[in-house]
């Protein structure tokens, strides 16, 4: 009978101690899918990253171009406008209104022609 009892004794250590490592293995088994689940997270706040400075890198692109073209109009405005008060320093109207007859209205002078290269 003490046989008997031991065996039962032994039998349901065993059986707890299999429980115990068996809790064991979840614990680690759901410390690891906490793992997988931070590495993703990660990766998707790296990619979102990624995203946005490639983003910010073509729209940076984008507006120093533009500011390279305005610079360039703001350029060929400035030598107009020098060569206007030039005019205007010198006190050559007629030259002057004949300039502005001629840009902006397209006249010409009764005995001339006008050829127009394209």
């Amino acid at each position: 009978m003490y046989n008997c009892i031991r065996k039962i004794s032994c039998f349901y250590g065993q059986v707890s101690r299999l429980r115990s490592e068996s809790n064991i293995r979840k614990k680690k088994a759901s410390g690891f899918s906490g793992g997988i689940v931070l590495s993703v997270v990660l990766l998707v706040v790296a990619v979102f990253g990624a995203v946005s400075l490639v983003s910010s890198e073509i729209s940076l692109h984008k507006l120093r171009k533009e500011k390279e073209q305005l610079e360039q109009q703001v350029a060929e405005k400035e030598a107009v406008n020098r060569e206007l008060q030039e005019l205007l320093d010198n006190g050559d109207y007629e030259d002057l209104l004949e300039r502005a007859a001629r840009e902006k209205f397209d006249y010409v002078y009764q005995d001339e022609q006008v050829i127009t290269v394209q």
